[in-house]
């Protein structure tokens, strides 16, 4: 079930990144720097209203039904999750749509802010945890496919002169639709559910994602305060060269979170059997999603120039030197992403509290002096720092925590850093395309003789029980 459940995510991941990279790129070269930075600060607004929304009733959805079989159970977690994330929903709306008055004029950014803050409302009937949960990984996957692909093919056919007035309630009717599909598929799969607005119930359930949720709320609000910083300034169209940069990374982070939504649940089981065996699997999924940030780094760093002029055009040029700073946060990241996993099913989530308040906290900090000394550029240096900052604070907790050998993380480190060094250094910057297959064999060749993994791990990827106690 996990191989089928990993292709099926990996294909709809893929599927979807692609047709999401399609959407912005024509939206880019419609719109150009400007407008394509209110856009992303609009999706920005609805981004942050559906992470604050859904209260982490998704991660904590995904733990309670894990262990469930049936039906009435199963049924119950589903009216419980969903009538709290309903009523978030509402409340969070309006106060974004409120903030959106007070802190723009712009009609254009008042338009489109406030359509896309009412989009995560349409959002909170879709149900990707609950599949997720049931390890039904194919219908979350669909799901997403079918949202991003009405979208683009709407987009596609809207005039011109009225798309930028016409995304918001395009993206709703995108969202409205899929979910309409997901509830059918669900009372298929457990019958009927009822939301259930029990106060002493959606009490319970907030206490119980109380910290986690403020863990995902200061995770997202770190990322996007550059976004807000950049929406003041003088400089508009820094915000879309930003946007553009950051959104290209930002891809790569969550293609890689695909690992980390598939395993949860496995982990979770493990891990109520035998602490010593869920150590080991956490080791073996870190060595992979370091060697998975260090080639993305690499195609970054080596290939977005191409990217960039081949489909957004010479005008976006100003885009590269972003990207080439921003890449370092998803090295980083991917190692964030694998403890924080670690932490959560451990059941630390205040510690996790703790360190994405205090990464936010250090982010604004360093955004808002760079900012000042460095102008726009400095956003993105700001926002590695505080990435490096964060894996740091993130192993040690996590080693604390749970004692592991951290070693590989240390060699990964340090044989990424000078492969994609002295490949730079032999081509002067330009780096043939051949490289983009070379590169992830060498790499992988000097992982082995170092000792960062070794050949059995391949074997143990290619077999069903690669996450599963024997």
């Amino acid at each position: 079930m996990l191989r089928r459940n990993l292709i099926y995510t990996f294909s709809g991941e893929a599927v979807s990144k692609t047709l999401i990279f399609v959407v912005f790129i024509h939206l880019a070269k419609i719109l150009g720097p400007l407008d394509y930075g209110y856009f992303n600060l609009a999706l920005t607004f609805y981004l942050m209203g559906r992470t604050i929304s859904h209260n982490s009733l998704d991660m904590h959805g995904v733990r309670l039904l894990s262990p469930l079989k049936e039906r009435v159970e199963i049924n119950r977690v589903l009216s419980d999750v969903n009538a709290v994330r309903l009523v978030f929903a509402l409340v969070i709306s309006l106060l974004a749509i409120t903030a959106v008055l007070v802190l723009y004029r712009d009609f254009r950014v008042r338009w489109i802010c406030i359509g896309f803050s009412i989009c995560f409302i349409a959002s909170t009937f879709l149900n990707e945890w609950f599949f997720n949960g049931l390890q039904r990984m194919f219908y979350s996957a669909l799901s997403q496919v079918g949202i991003w692909g009405m979208f683009l093919i709407s987009v596609f056919l809207l005039p011109k002169k009225v798309i930028y007035l016409s995304l918001p309630l395009v993206f709703f009717s995108s969202i409205m639709l899929v979910a309409v599909v997901m509830n059918l598929f669900i009372l298929k799969l457990v019958g009927k559910f009822r939301y259930n607005f029990d106060f002493k119930q959606m009490k319970s359930l907030f206490v119980d994602t109380g910290y986690i949720n403020l863990v995902n709320i200061f995770g997202y609000l770190t990322n996007t305060i550059g976004v807000f910083i950049l929406s003041f300034s003088d400089d508009s169209s820094a915000l879309g060269y930003y946007s553009v940069a950051l959104q290209i990374c930002s891809m790569f982070i969550l293609a890689g979170s695909l690992i980390y939504r598939v395993t949860l649940p496995h982990l979770n089981r493990i891990y109520q059997v035998s602490e010593s065996d869920f150590s080991s699997k956490v080791v073996f999924i870190t060595k992979y999603l370091g060697f998975i940030a260090v080639l993305v780094v690499f195609y970054l760093m080596s290939y977005s120039r191409i990217f960039i002029a081949r489909f957004l055009g010479e005008r976006y040029l100003e885009v590269i030197p972003i990207i080439k700073v921003l890449c370092l946060i998803v090295f980083f990241g991917y190692f964030m992403m694998g403890f924080f996993q670690g932490l959560f099913i451990l059941g630390k989530d205040k510690l996790l509290m703790y360190i994405y308040l205090f990464q936010m906290v250090v982010t604004f900090v360093l955004a808002v002096i760079l900012f000042k000394y460095l102008g726009p550029f400095g956003i993105p240096v700001s926002l590695v720092i505080s990435y490096s900052i964060g894996f740091v604070v993130f192993l040690v907790s996590f080693y604390k925590a749970n004692p592991f050998d951290y070693s590989h993380i240390i060699k990964e480190i340090v044989l990424g850093a000078l492969s994609i060094y002295l490949v730079y250094i032999s081509f002067d910057g330009n780096i043939p395309m051949v490289f983009a297959v070379v590169f992830p064999v060498g790499y992988f060749a000097l992982c082995v003789i170092f000792k960062v993994v070794n050949l059995l791990d391949i074997k143990t990827i290619l077999r069903r029980s690669v996450l599963i106690n024997q």
